[in-house]
């Protein structure tokens, strides 16, 4: 497989994961899953925020894990006070903090 795809592929799981962030956090809440799915729910959620909050803040990690799971552009985005290339860097390096704290790549 070439490197570009791979690439791809790791930049569409990243957001994926993103966007399942609040369906996971609702299963949470509301107990009713098993206790793996619970604890594997917990990690991937916990991961994805620490991971956002290490490049944003904790204040800004769950605005940034939304628009990057729903592909919202800096035109659109609700960040406010950031520039256009901060706001485009801050979302590569919140991906790129996620595959890496999800172990995803090195």
């Amino acid at each position: 497989m070439h490197v570009k795809s791979l690439e791809s592929t790791l930049d569409t799981l990243v957001i994926a994961l993103c966007l399942d962030f609040w369906r996971r956090q609702a299963v949470i809440l509301r107990g009713d899953a098993t206790k793996r799915t619970d604890t594997e729910y917990r990690y991937y959620n916990f991961k994805i925020f620490d991971a956002a909050a290490d490049i944003v803040g904790e204040d800004m990690a769950e605005l940034y894990i939304k628009e990057i799971g729903e592909r919202t552009g800096y035109a659109k985005s609700e960040a406010a006070d950031v520039s256009e290339v901060t706001y485009k860097n801050y979302k590569r390096m919140i991906k790129d903090n996620i595959a890496k704290k999800l172990h995803l790549r090195d």
